[in-house]
């Protein structure tokens, strides 16, 4: 099942989120900071402008995906953006679901402008979730993420 995330799920995200990152040969080269990520999803179930999804297998998470609205800087309006989208190997047929859904709460908001999915890192070096959106969702692809880290 698909369904918002609440404060009981943040310790399984947590360890969703570090099971993502450790996959992604740009972000698994930061350490994560336990008391930041707890934070952050706190806030998240709580705003109406971020949408917090888990996918739940019997009272286990497998998956999740954290998405935002802000202001448009080019245009009045919103702007939605996905910030961390994993699912386990097992489970990743439900992640078109998950992007649908995110995709609808985003157009229910009637000031939203644009709608960005992006491929910053991740397991194949994001060729399967390039090729998912490439196929699934009308859309061009514009520029390409690089990610600089401060040692």
């Amino acid at each position: 099942m698909i369904r918002h995330a609440c404060m009981a799920d943040i310790e399984a995200v947590i360890e969703l989120c570090k099971e993502g990152r450790d996959t992604s040969a740009t972000l698994g080269v930061i350490d994560g900071c336990r008391e930041t990520i707890t934070a952050n999803l706190k806030s998240a179930v709580l705003s109406p402008y971020q949408l917090f999804l888990v996918k739940d297998v019997e009272g286990k998470l497998v998956g999740m995906l954290l998405g935002f609205l802000a202001p448009g800087w080019w245009h009045q309006g919103f702007v939605a953006s996905e910030q961390f989208f994993y699912i386990q190997p097992g489970f990743r047929g439900d992640g078109v679901r998950m992007l649908d859904r995110f995709i609808e709460w985003a157009w229910g908001f009637p000031e939203t402008k644009q709608i960005f999915l992006s491929i910053s890192y991740g397991g194949e070096e994001g060729r399967r979730t390039e090729k998912l959106y490439d196929r699934r969702f009308p859309g061009a692809r514009v520029g390409a993420s690089y990610s600089i880290v401060k040692e």
